[in-house]
């Protein structure tokens, strides 16, 4: 993977099959996505499709600090 790609981040995706969420992390997010709809992640495959509800950039958090995350689940 050429350096230029690498977006490492955290991830939560929504499924549209039921409303269930999922957080997850990467380094690549357009693939790692991309990998969810096309059901090559055992975990999430029987609930696609997905949509991404919010990813944070971590290249320029610090070990030390926390990430606070409002979420409005109805």
């Amino acid at each position: 993977m050429p350096k230029n790609n690498i977006q490492p981040g955290v991830y939560i995706l929504q499924s549209l099959k039921n409303k269930t969420y999922y957080i997850g992390s990467t380094i690549n997010i357009e693939e790692r996505f991309n990998e969810h709809n096309l059901g090559k992640v055992a975990a999430t495959k029987h609930l696609r499709p997905w949509i991404l509800m919010l990813f944070l950039d971590c290249r320029t958090m610090t070990p030390r600090q926390g990430v606070k995350v409002p979420l409005k689940i109805e």
